[in-house]
């Protein structure tokens, strides 16, 4: 699976967003062939490319700060996959049609002003990852988020209460046209599903938010709790 970027997508769809475009911003992800996966690391596979689109990014030389604010709203996810809450006035956007393989959902969530992205993407082939770093690692390979410029991987912390079931990535990178990333992901293990939740915003918007981006992705629930 590869990131590559359609006028504005975003990872997400049945697991991943796929594209088969010039890349621009910001990534979708092209899945790997039916039953495919990063060896070791129990990473699912999928089959069949689809594409999320949202309007383009606006151009470098006019980046706008991203503010989530107070008001958090609570979304539900109508097939029960998943519940978190939402930065309000973030549009959303999903594709669920076509979709086979190992990618079963993919949700993205962009900031008006399209400075600031959530997405959710989960993973499920019928087994429980053996490893929840490992799996990580090859999702964030597969996808093409570690190969983005200026990719750097700041921290990776434990979840209180769910080590070895959930776990925090922070990263940097650039975004095709030049803008600045910084974000934060939740990689989780619920059952057989595998789910990775990344909210980020333009960097210099990343300390007046960085509570809020951990407070969105300490609300996330999969599919087993998701209607809890």
């Amino acid at each position: 699976m590869q990131i590559r970027r359609a006028i504005w997508l975003c990872v997400g769809s049945a697991g991943l967003v796929a594209a088969a475009c010039a890349p621009q911003d910001p990534p979708t992800i092209t899945p790997p062939p039916a039953g495919s996966s990063p060896q070791g690391t129990g990473a699912p596979g999928a089959s069949r490319s689809f594409e999320i689109t949202l309007p383009p990014p606006r151009a470098v030389g006019t980046i706008e700060p991203v503010t989530i604010g107070d008001e958090l709203i609570a979304y539900q996810d109508a097939g029960g996959k998943f519940s978190l809450t939402v930065p309000a006035g973030w549009a959303e956007s999903r594709k669920t049609a076509e979709l086979t393989g190992d990618a079963k959902l993919g949700t993205v969530f962009a900031a008006p002003n399209r400075n600031g992205l959530l997405s959710v993407t989960q993973f499920d082939n019928g087994r429980v990852p053996e490893a929840l770093g490992a799996t990580a690692n090859g999702v964030m390979k597969l996808t093409g988020l570690s190969g983005e410029p200026d990719f750097t991987e700041l921290d990776r912390q434990n979840v209180n209460g769910r080590e070895g079931k959930a776990m925090l990535v922070e990263v940097t990178y650039s975004r095709s046209i030049g803008v600045p990333m910084h974000g934060l992901l939740l990689f989780q293990i619920d059952g057989t599903t595998f789910s990775m939740v990344n909210l980020a915003v333009e960097q210099g918007s990343w300390n007046e938010n960085e509570s809020r981006i951990r407070e969105v992705l300490a609300s996330y629930r999969g599919p087993a709790a998701a209607g809890q």
